[in-house]
């Protein structure tokens, strides 16, 4: 019965490493010691697997079950620019990379499966220009991938519909999101005619979903305009809509989980969360295939809405056009889009908001006395990089005092130097005579969320001035009102 026990571990650990699959790479071109990484593929979206190191010219990933998909990427880099192909696998088969080439988007690929050989028709077709776009320097990376796209819509045209023919058809549909400085008006008509050539059954399939979503891109979001909703799903599979938020403002969150500045602005957003959870709806939309952003949102703390319209890059982002992550959109409680934009900076949404914020709370003005008091002061321009606030403004016969809250970048410095001043509408400057919060001229650190409060102090203005403008060095704070008839 041992004996039994044994043969049976055997010819089971033999059908475990069956069904293992091999990615082995030979370089003829790659010096030993670069490092060659691969990635497990969710549609659009990557998972990292392993990596390893060129020796002796080889380099060999082996993967179990589990962890291959129908699509890798082996990526390399080029002048500190990541370079890759696509990978098409199964359980249990083994391919080979030839690294013929320093630009491991020309490499060549040996496999069992056709659709393999399809997709490298389209990068030998275009070889020489690849490799040429990749050594270009950027002004003229445009013009060369222009002539890459054509080859390729030129050759698709020449192809049998398959489901390599559908894949690139959508890659390179794709191309609407990059700004139109190339020649894409010329590309999207023959992008066109192929779209047309297919049956119904290919349009139905995500790849011609996503070919039609770009070559025939629907109405998108603009700022100023009313913002554009569409089906979302939690991570338990409910339906949502930004619509049924409350009317606060929205903030909406563009991000993947392997886009690292995107996970970097997730962790911030719980600040942001905490500070204007009466004013703002957080909405975090996820670009990731389903696997990946259930898998983020497991190790990721979002107490807030986490949301996926399981359409990747070609449904809501397309929508709203986004090129890089994370993005942001601000939608007022009116519903009007107020800013689409692209922020990696650490603590900018934050400073970004305070700002606008600030901006919205009502002015009030009353009197004691010699002594005049305006809390939130209206203004007119904040040149402070969204840093500063001017929370009071306290006028009286010996002074004229400001109050500030300060909103920045944690772990970096800020100062008031000793030529700040305020300035009134005649142009009559008053300099700053002392501070409390903060010391003049001397570099001062926020605490770790970067907010603060302190004080300045500055001579008495005229009785009849009915507004001033606050100035440190380049940055200024101008139209502060001082009447509640301003």
């Amino acid at each position: 019965m041992r004996h039994i026990a044994i043969i049976f571990c055997i010819i089971a650990s033999c059908l475990a490493n069956a069904e293992n699959s091999v990615v082995e790479g030979i370089s003829t071109a790659v010096p030993d010691g670069t490092p060659v990484s691969l990635y497990q593929m969710f549609g659009r979206s990557g998972r990292f697997i392993a990596s390893d190191t060129i020796r002796n010219g080889r380099f060999r990933f082996e993967m179990d079950a589990d962890t291959v998909s129908d699509k890798l990427l082996i990526m390399s880099f080029q002048n500190g620019n990541p370079t890759g192909r696509r990978i098409y696998m199964r359980p249990g088969i083994k391919v080979k990379v030839m690294a013929d080439s320093r630009i491991a988007d020309v490499w060549r690929i040996e496999s069992p499966i056709s659709r393999q050989a399809e997709m490298d028709t389209f990068m030998l077709n275009s070889r020489d220009l690849i490799i040429k776009f990749r050594t270009a320097d950027s002004f003229d990376r445009d013009s060369i991938l222009n002539i890459i796209n054509m080859r390729d819509a030129e050759l698709l045209a020449k192809l049998p519909h398959s489901d390599a023919w559908l894949e690139k058809l959508s890659d390179l549909a794709s191309l609407s999101k990059i700004p139109q400085k190339n020649n894409y008006p010329e590309l999207k008509k023959q992008l066109e005619g192929l779209y047309d050539s297919m049956s119904e059954q290919e349009r139905s399939t995500r790849e011609g979903k996503r070919s039609c979503a770009f070559i025939y891109t629907p109405k998108r979001a603009e700022m100023d305009k009313p913002y554009i909703d569409a089906d979302f799903y939690d991570i338990d599979g409910n339906l949502h809509h930004v619509s049924e938020l409350p009317d606060k403002w929205k903030l909406l969150v563009f991000w993947s989980s392997g886009c690292f500045a995107s996970t970097n602005a997730i962790k911030e957003l719980n600040d942001i969360k905490k500070r204007y959870h009466e004013r703002l709806e957080i909405v975090s939309i996820s670009q990731d295939a389903i696997p990946l952003w259930e898998k983020a949102s497991d190790s990721i703390d979002m107490n807030w809405h986490n949301w996926n319209d399981n359409q990747e890059d070609y449904g809501i982002f397309n929508t709203y056009n986004i090129r890089y992550l994370p993005t942001y959109a601000i939608i007022n409680p009116e519903g009007i889009v107020t800013d689409i934009m692209f922020a990696v900076s650490k603590g900018f949404l934050k400073l970004y908001l305070s700002d606008k914020f600030y901006s919205e709370l009502p002015m009030q003005v009353s009197r004691k006395g010699k002594t005049t008091t305006v809390i939130n002061p209206r203004f007119s321009t904040n040149e402070t990089q969204h840093s500063l606030h001017v929370d009071k403004i306290v006028r009286g016969k010996d002074a004229t005092e400001l109050f500030f809250t300060a909103t920045y970048y944690p772990g970096y410095w800020m100062d008031i130097t000793s030529g700040c001043a305020i300035e009134t509408q005649d142009g009559n400057k008053y300099h700053v005579i002392s501070a409390d919060g903060i010391k003049i001229g001397e570099k001062f650190y926020p605490g770790d969320n970067g907010d603060f409060k302190f004080s300045l102090k500055f001579p008495p203005i005229p009785a009849d001035a009915v507004s001033i403008t606050f100035r440190e060095t380049e940055y200024y704070i101008s139209g502060l009102s001082l009447t509640s008839d301003q």
